[in-house]
This record gives structure tokens, sequence and C-alpha cells, in this order.
């Protein structure tokens, strides 16, 4: 293995992250047609518990442990850094037993919370056997994302990363072959397929265990190799302590997102259901705004999950180095990536809401206006997620927590109120719990910059400048895709044409927009020259032949 620099990792974990989402997304399409609304609010409804209780097992230890075995590489203590990811390793083992044991045991409730009041639909048992099935990753998923950890902590961002591509092949593969035969062939059942489906996504992690576990074997023959730290090693006391400090942070954040992410769901519901939609109506746009319009976004949300992937460590070790200069100067480039590439993806995916939708689950009352807020809510997400690593990774985890908390209280605080005003005044009732996230997330943001401005002597004017070019730029873009649609006219139902006419309708707006953002000089400023040159050249592209 080889280890990467900052943005060749965070390119390669973009990479692995896009194939990854792309492969989810587009699986979604083949998958729903064969689960049905019904499947989907079930495979809607367990997920969302899933994550809760991953959120729990791993407890941020992964993240914990990528920060301090930066940290104490870069000092020299090589024992120290070997005792931290053992103490881990137990850790995360006994809190795999306890999440898995806790879903067996409270499937049921669990099932009820969501379904309590309401007599269609989809079923509490149901959901109760998904709950108990996907409850076994808790025994593979948590000790995946610990060695995912420790190769991300030595640099090694590539090999996490297929571990990510391999992990969702698998799971496609046996989920929409599994629900085919279960539900087309065999005629089991919708609510049979989607708990193939949930046996899928067991196997994909078991899988993907397996190879980061022989891929880390390099990383540990590694750590092993330096034989003594260059001062005292540190007590198993104080390694613990500095992991709770950087996970609690991260466990009420996690947490807090987690917990959010049902409660939407449930107020979401219960608005709906008080402004008299029907059970099964409430519970499909529930499922479209809480999974299935959010798998579409998925281009927008896989690159801050790439930057955090790789900024971690590099944090790390820079905090550790004292030198606030680079700390700045990489989150400025992050988020500069971030924005030079999900900016227009977003303009493009907004422009293009009705026939994306319908190019992924048919034509839909709800999903298109949904899906336009949603881009909205990734986008911004993002730039909370890049922030809040940073944040983590230079030691303000209490700021990160302070941060999310007040964003998702002011969140959770307009779900119902802008639902009923948005009803009250002729707007679609169900995109209130979106421009709620919305707003939550603009608090997130601007509490994040103040408290980098104010602790860290952190200046965004380098971003500021970058960010008016981008603007620019997807202006432009947006208005020749504009003036192609008026010309040539998206197709109301999917097929080939539809999806030839998206290839047009980006290759257009790709084009348009590299070429003034090469040339305004902002890929220049964000990438470096270097970094730029070695990508073009990944592509083919010779900078002479751009001049």
């Amino acid at each position: 293995m080889k280890k990467d620099s900052f943005i060749k990792g965070m390119f390669a974990a973009y990479a692995a992250i896009v194939i990854t989402k792309l492969l989810g997304a587009l699986y979604s399409i083949p998958f729903y047609d064969i689960i049905g609304e019904n499947g989907g609010v079930i495979y809607s409804c367990v997920y969302n518990i899933y994550t809760l209780f991953l959120d729990i097992s791993t407890c941020g230890i992964p993240i914990a442990v990528s920060i301090i075995i930066s940290e104490y590489h870069t000092l020299g203590r090589y024992k120290s850094e070997r005792k931290a990811y053992s103490i881990a390793f137990r850790i995360v083992t006994a809190l795999s037993l306890l999440t898995f044991t806790a879903m067996q045991v409270f499937a049921r409730s669990l099932s009820l919370y969501f379904l309590r009041d309401m007599s269609e639909g989809a079923s509490p048992e149901a959901i109760t056997l998904g709950i108990r099935i996907i409850a076994l990753c808790m025994l593979i998923v948590p000790f995946l994302s610990l060695r995912r950890g420790l190769l991300q902590g030595y640099k090694y961002v590539a090999a996490s990363s297929r571990s990510q591509i391999i992990e969702q092949l698998i799971r496609i593969i046996v989920a929409l072959a599994g629900s085919y035969i279960t539900v087309r062939v065999l005629d089991l059942g919708e609510e049979a397929g989607v708990n193939i489906a949930f046996t899928g996504t067991v196997l994909g992690a078991l899988v993907s265990l397996i190879y980061v576990s022989v891929k880390s074997r390099s990383v540990k023959k590694e750590m092993l190799a330096y034989d003594s730290d260059l001062s005292d090693e540190i007590s198993s006391g104080v390694i613990i302590r500095k992991l709770i400090s950087i996970c609690v942070p991260i466990i009420f954040v996690s947490l807090t997102i987690s917990i959010y992410s049902v409660v939407d769901m449930k107020l979401i519901l219960v608005g709906l259901h008080n402004l008299g939609y029907g059970d099964a109506e409430t519970q499909v746009i529930a499922s479209v705004a809480s999974t299935w319009a959010p798998k579409i976004c998925m281009l927008i949300s896989a690159l801050p999950t790439g930057i955090v992937s790789s900024i971690v460590p590099f944090m790390a070790e820079s905090n550790a180095e004292k030198n606030r200069e680079v700390v700045g100067a990489r989150l400025n480039q992050a988020l500069g990536v971030l924005l030079v590439v999900s900016v227009p993806m977003a303009a493009g995916m907004i422009l293009l809401r009705q026939p994306l939708y319908t190019l992924f689950y048919n034509q839909s009352q709800y999903g298109p206006s949904i899906l336009a807020l949603l881009v909205i809510v990734n986008l911004i997400g993002g730039i909370t997620s890049v922030m809040s690593s940073t944040l983590q990774s230079i030691g303000f985890g209490r700021a990160v927590f302070l941060c999310t908390f007040a964003g998702i209280v002011i969140n959770v605080s307009l779900d119902l109120p802008l639902i009923y005003l948005y009803d009250r005044i002729g707007f679609p009732s169900y995109l209130g719990a979106a421009t709620a996230s919305i707003i939550g997330q603009l608090v997130t943001v601007l509490i994040q910059t103040a408290v980098l401005k104010r602790r860290y002597r952190y200046s965004g004017a380098p971003l500021r400048r970058n960010l008016v070019k981008i603007l620019i730029a997807t202006i432009i873009m947006t208005a020749a895709v504009l003036l192609i649609l008026i010309i040539w006219p998206a197709a109301q139902y999917r097929g080939v044409k539809m999806i030839t006419q998206f290839a047009v309708y980006a290759l257009v707006g790709i084009v348009i927009y590299f070429i003034f953002i090469y040339f305004s000089g902002t890929a220049e400023n964000i990438l470096g020259k270097k970094e730029l040159n070695s990508l073009l050249e990944k592509f083919h592209i010779r900078t002479s032949s751009l001049q």
C-alpha cells in the first residue's frame, strides 16, 4: 500500500464514495420497483433505527483512533499509539455486544414508535423483523469502522475507501438478486424481499471486514517496527481520558443527529397526519423525505464524506505541530474543493429535479419538490461536516457538540410550525421539515465559523473570493443548460431518451463550468498548480492544450 497526500487522499476517498453512493442510488431504482411503496416504508424505518444504534456502537472511536494515531505518530509516541488502538478495540467489542442485544430485545418497541396510531400501510411486525435481521451488523460494522480509522490514521485513505466499494457491491448484488427471486419468482411478498436486502447489508459488511483486516496487517507491522517512544510511554489512564475527550463530543453529535433523524421522521408523520393526510400517503411522504430523495443527493453528500476521511489525520498532524496557518489553509482548501464541485452539481439537480426524480422512482407528486430542498440541505450539511471534523481534529470537540446541538434544536423546533404554516399559506406542507433543516444547518455553520475565527484566528477571505467566481460560473452553466432545456425539453417518462438527455445536459454543463473555473484561476487557487496538473493528467488533459 502507498500513503496518500491530502489532496490525493481526498479525491481517492471521494471517488470511492461516489462509486459507492452512485451504485446505491442506481440500485435503488430496480429495488424500489421490486419492493414497492410499502416495502420502501419498512426499509426507511429500519435504516433510521440501524443508523442510530450504529452510532452508539462505534461511539466515535474510529475517528478518535485516526486522530490519536496520527498525533502520537507525529510526536514519536509509537508504543502509546499501539496501546491506544488496543484499548479502542476492547471498548468497541463491549459496545458491539451491547447494541446488538438492545436491538434484539427492543425491536418491537422501536417499531411501535413509528406506527403506533396507524392501521394502514406497513405493519409493526414487519419493521420488528427487519430490525432484528440488520442488528447482526452490530457484530461486524463497529470492527470494520475501527480498522478503517486505523488505515486513515496512517494515511492509507485509498485502501480504506476501496473497502467501501466492496461492501456496497456485495450488498447490492445480494439485495437485488435476493429480493427479485423472493418477490417476483417465489412470490413471498414485499416484506420478505426487504428482509433479504437487510441480509445483503450484513454480508457486505462481513466481506468488507475481511478485506480491511487483511490490509491492516501491513499497518500493524509498521506500528511494531517502531520499538520505543521518544519520551515516556503514556499510561492507559491518560489514553482512555484522551479517547473519552475526543469521543464524547462525537457521540453526542452523532447521537443527536441520529435521534433527530428518527424524531424528524416522526414529526413529519404526526404533522401530516394531523393535517388530514391518509396513513399510507403520510408514510410514503415520510419515507421519500428520509430515505429515497436523499439517495439521489448522494453526489452532493459523497464529497464531504470523502474530505472528512482525508482531512482528520492531516489536521491532527498539523495541530500536533502547532501550525495554525497550515490548519487554516487546509480547511480553506477542503471547503474550496467541496464548493467548486458541489455548488454547480446542486444547481443542476435543482434545475432538473422533476426528470431526475422520475428517472429514479417514476413520477411522484411529492418527490421533486422534496428533492430540491434536500439538495440544499445536503450542500450546507457538507460544509457543516467538514467544519465539524476540523474542529474535532484540533481539539474543539465541545464546540462541535454545542454548534450541532444549537442547529438541531432550531431544526426540531421549526419542524411542526413550518409544516402547519406552509399548509396555511398554500405551500406543500411536507416541505416545512426540509426548510427547518436548511435553517438549522445555516445556524450551525455560522456558529462554527465564529468559533474558528475567535479561538483559532481562522480567516475565510481566500475561500470567499473563490466562492464568488464559483457562483458566477454556476450561473453561466445554469443559463446554458436552461437554454438547452427550452430547445430540447426533458422526457416525461424514464427510458433511453431521458438517460441520453441527462448525459447531454451534464456534458454541456461540465464543459462550460470547467472552462470558466480553469481560465479564471479558481481551480489553481484551490488545488494548487501541482495537484491541478496531476489531476488533469489522470483525465489525459494536457495544460498546454488549454492555453
